[in-house]
């Protein structure tokens, strides 16, 4: 039907070995009872080789509302995580795996409600399959909406102003919100790039703006990233790629189309995949990259009215063409995307769920539809390195060992080092003269002094005379 190339220009890998199975057919992903919406899976899980996707929602009993969570480890157990008062409604939840080494991972979860009569945000942690006692976030009179949590950051909305507060797991506390601005200001996200130094979106005055922290600098002053039209929802998609996702239109007589801004670069681009309006978008990177060093392509999913009711497409991984996820009758709206799971792949390695809400026979219900793709992306047949360059080592992520290959296009003095992300020095793989050609090294996750290094993000930096290129590892213990 809607037929785009993918946008950033990410994928010109017609033979590249990633295979990605069909869609599979629509189900309901929860128990029928009562109304299920705001579906929402548990972030950041990409990183974790062992770890099965996880949803939220909300189940509205009419009188009251929930927050559920159930694991894809085992579908048939919904645990509630809100309080069962008549009158309370618990809505918009958001949860994010968090990496805590050298204490368990965890994952930490928010949602609000009106439990002491103005809306105000709760939290609780799931780790080692038990729930720690839930955390009234916020206390004050006003309301406190449209929470989002990646890592231990959480962002929110109070009365025009755009809040965060990060969580410590030491003594189970939020730490003093930060008002990151404090005037017209709405549905913020909030992410991290590879430092995990964190970052929020947000609209305000119909424009997109965008805040970041630097390590050693604080925060930084807001810059809008988009620049005419009506600008609404935007969504953080995390990864070696990052970029960030909005709906957009120049005035109310045209359709909303997908925004997308690579803060990279500093780019903004149009993605406007077709006719009819494209909303709530949603983006994950598949960051399991095996061999060398391309960019790793990126899974969307959005809202069309292109039909006449709502339904849910979704890009394929590599050709961009786009796949009508819900298919079936019924208003479908809302999408959310999960992370790519290893631990769940069958048929492939690794799988990706698209969930909704479904508005049919006048219940709201959460279906939801998956696919699994390879991992084995490498260098295309053919291609020829003409330039110095250092490939993204193989497997990533890895353990006990990794293959690293660099190319040099005539000989030189090499420096190839792995640093942390203390920017501590771990190990040199080499300090040598070498002549022009390929090469390879192993790393055996082991530091100067021979001892196994602990799990986690390691940067891998050659030089070569003047020239520089780094890339980034994850050891998994």
């Amino acid at each position: 039907m809607k037929n785009r190339l993918l946008f950033f220009a990410l994928l010109v890998l017609t033979s590249f070995s990633l295979a990605q199975m069909p869609w599979s057919a629509p189900a309901p992903l929860t128990d029928t009872t009562a109304n299920n919406l705001q579906p929402a899976f548990v972030k950041d899980i990409n990183e974790y080789s062992n770890v099965f996707n996880m949803l939220l929602w909300q189940r509205d009993f009419g009188d009251r509302s929930r927050i559920f969570f159930k694991s894809f480890e085992n579908t048939q157990i919904e645990i509630p995580l809100s309080a069962d008062l008549p009158g309370v409604y618990a809505t918009n939840p958001s949860a994010a795996m968090v990496f805590n080494y050298p204490h368990p991972d965890y994952v930490l979860i928010v949602w609000q409600s009106n439990q002491n009569g103005n809306e105000d945000l709760y939290s609780v942690v799931y780790r080692d399959g038990q729930f720690d006692p839930v955390i009234q976030v916020t206390t004050g009179a006003s309301d406190d909406i449209h929470p989002n949590v990646r890592k231990n950051y959480l962002v929110w909305e109070r009365e025009g102003k755009i809040l965060f507060s990060e969580y410590s797991s030491t003594d189970s506390t939020w730490s003093d919100e930060i008002v990151l601005d404090s005037l017209n200001a709405g549905r913020p996200v909030v992410g991290f790039y590879s430092d995990y130094e964190p970052l929020a979106a947000y609209e305000k005055d119909s424009l997109i703006y965008l805040k970041e922290r630097f390590t050693g600098q604080g925060w930084q002053p807001s810059q809008a990233i988009a620049s005419s039209g009506e600008n609404r929802l935007p969504q953080l998609v995390p990864g070696w790629h990052f970029s960030i996702l909005w709906q957009r239109r120049q005035n109310a007589q045209e359709d909303w189309d997908i925004m997308s801004y690579d803060p990279l670069w500093h780019t903004t681009g149009n993605l406007n995949f077709g006719p009819g309006n494209e909303t709530n978008v949603q983006g994950v990177e598949f960051l399991w990259i095996t061999q060398r060093d391309f960019e790793p392509p990126t899974l969307i999913a959005f809202e069309s009215d292109v039909n006449g009711d709502g339904e849910i497409y979704a890009n394929e991984l590599l050709y961009g063409s786009l796949v009508n996820v819900s298919q079936y009758p019924g208003v479908d709206s809302l999408p959310a995307l999960s992370d790519f799971s290893y631990a769940e792949g069958q048929t492939r390695q690794f799988r990706v769920w698209c969930a909704w809400q479904k508005f049919l026979d006048g219940k709201w219900q959460v279906w939801g539809s998956f696919t699994e793709t390879d991992w084995g992306l490498g260098i295309p047949p053919g291609e020829e390195i003409s330039s110095f360059k250092l490939f993204q080592n193989y497997p990533n992520p890895f353990n006990p060992e990794t293959t690293v290959e660099f190319y040099l296009p005539h000989a030189a003095g090499v420096q190839l080092e792995i640093f942390n992300l203390l920017g501590q020095k771990v190990r040199t793989l080499a300090a040598e003269r070498k002549i022009a050609g390929l090469h390879q090294v192993q790393w055996d996750g082991r530091d100067e002094a021979g001892r196994e290094v602990s799990g986690g993000v390691y940067f891998l930096r050659l030089q070569a005379g003047n020239s520089v290129q780094t890339r980034k590892m994850l050891l998994i213990r």
